[in-house]
């Protein structure tokens, strides 16, 4: 908005002097004051022009208008007074000049008045304060006297630019006020609107609600009413006044079992070890809960699925495709299993088994799953006896990257059947992505307390 207003103004002082620059041409060469006088004071009679001057091509003035305060050129005795003056004998200014100058005087006199009120022009202040405003300096324009390619002056044309934000400010008042005017006529009918509807659904709620029969928690509530009196007269060995009729009541012991679940894939058996044997027997239960719902976490985060086939015993399967999310299981365990290390006040660890076998899944009547299979249960037979972490069946390192073993902690947990040789083979960045992940598991569900 700055730069257009200050484009335009600068435009509107260019053609100003060039306009009077092509009028005087002639009149300059043939040093024709009278002609010059009455053009610069016609172009003069603008409120917003201080001064017009013609120079000759040596610097010399030729001829100039006076520079009169703003308020004195508002009044019109001002302006004829200015005239006689400069020529007396000028006959560039007729009677309907004269008219056209004292009306626009007067309505610039009304309009002055009509801000002059603190308060209006504390509100008119407010209405426009997003338009940028001027320096009040005067500003001069320049352009070239030319005749026949020659330059034979210059015309010099002085503007008032605090007058010209003036008239501009002028319009965007009257636009600002219809814009908020149309704003809050826009809102209004909005609320109108917005209150109508409310009360529409409100009165259709009511009728909904008269029209409705009584709630089923209401019949209820009245049946406890009459069954609670009914019960206070047995009780006093009085007749009832309700009709009661007791009903027979069998229970039924069969229990619903779930479908059997058959699953080809991987499987790996996580089990709960603490070492510490002084604690209660609660402790122990609350310490083993706690590793079973961050082995859940641990299943959602690789995307398997977790079944709890005792309290200390966790089943996780996934299928035979998913070979790389189970080697991060396994290295999961193991750095949980570092981490849990460090904190030996715990005295909690995991071993695992680990195969790619089939097996059908099923759920006692205390809630437990159970996995139906004569190989897993024989090597269930020999897990607790288990010395290392995590032991991996041939048939689930069949499809899995493999490399020789080394000295790390996590090369002499891990034991592959019939290829002690052998270790997993994981990236670095994945190890030590599950190495943090590990110690934020710790972190979360076993934080160390002050003592």
């Amino acid at each position: 908005m700055d730069f257009l207003l200050n484009q335009r103004t600068d435009e509107l002082g260019h053609q100003l002097a060039e306009v009077t620059a092509f009028a005087s041409a002639e009149a300059v060469i043939a040093e024709d004051e009278v002609y010059l006088n009455a053009l610069i004071k016609r172009i003069n009679q603008k409120e917003f022009v201080e001064q017009v001057a013609i120079h000759r091509v040596d610097g010399t003035l030729l001829v100039q208008t006076k520079t009169q305060p703003t308020n004195q050129k508002t009044t019109l005795s001002s302006n004829t007074t200015n005239l006689d003056e400069e020529n007396p004998s000028d006959d560039g200014l007729q009677q309907d000049d004269l008219q056209q100058t004292t009306a626009e005087v007067v309505q610039r006199q009304n309009q002055t008045q009509t801000l002059s009120d603190p308060i209006d022009k504390n509100w008119t202040d407010w209405v426009i304060a997003y338009f940028p405003s001027y320096q009040t300096d005067n500003t001069l324009y320049m352009a070239t006297i030319n005749w026949e390619g020659s330059d034979v002056g210059w015309v010099q044309v002085t503007l008032n630019r605090g007058l010209i934000e003036s008239d501009i400010r002028k319009a965007s008042y009257t636009l600002s006020l219809f814009t908020l005017a149309a704003f809050l006529i826009i809102s209004l009918l909005s609320a109108l609107i917005l209150w109508h509807r409310h009360n529409k659904i409100k009165s259709m709620l009511l009728e909904h609600q008269n029209t409705q029969p009584q709630s089923p928690l209401d019949k209820s509530e009245v049946e406890l009413s009459n069954l609670h009196q009914t019960a206070l007269q047995l009780k006093h060995n009085r007749a009832s006044n309700n009709d009661v009729h007791f009903k027979n009541v069998t229970s039924d012991r069969n229990t619903t079992q779930l479908k059997n679940i058959v699953h080809q894939g991987y499987i790996m058996i996580v089990r709960i070890i603490q070492s510490d044997h002084n604690r209660s027997n609660t402790q122990l239960i609350a310490v083993t809960d706690t590793a079973q719902h961050m082995l859940s976490d641990i299943a959602a985060y690789l995307s398997l699925n977790f079944y709890c086939t005792d309290r200390d015993q966790t089943l996780l399967t996934a299928s035979s495709n998913k070979s790389d999310d189970v080697i991060k299981l396994v290295y999961l365990l193991l750095n949980l299993n570092k981490a849990l290390n460090k904190r030996k006040q715990l005295g909690l660890s995991f071993n695992a088994l680990l195969d790619n076998t089939q097996v059908t899944l099923y759920q006692t009547d205390a809630g437990i799953i159970k996995a139906e299979n004569g190989h897993l249960t024989s090597l269930l037979s020999q897990f607790r006896r288990l010395k290392h972490a995590i032991w991996i069946a041939r048939s689930a390192a069949k499809n899995m990257p493999l490399s020789e073993q080394n000295d790390s902690i996590f090369s002499n947990n891990i034991v592959i059947e019939n290829n002690t040789d052998k270790t997993l083979t994981i990236n670095e960045d994945t190890q030590s992505l599950l190495e943090r992940f590990a110690n934020s598991l710790v972190t979360k569900y076993f934080p160390e307390t002050n003592t």
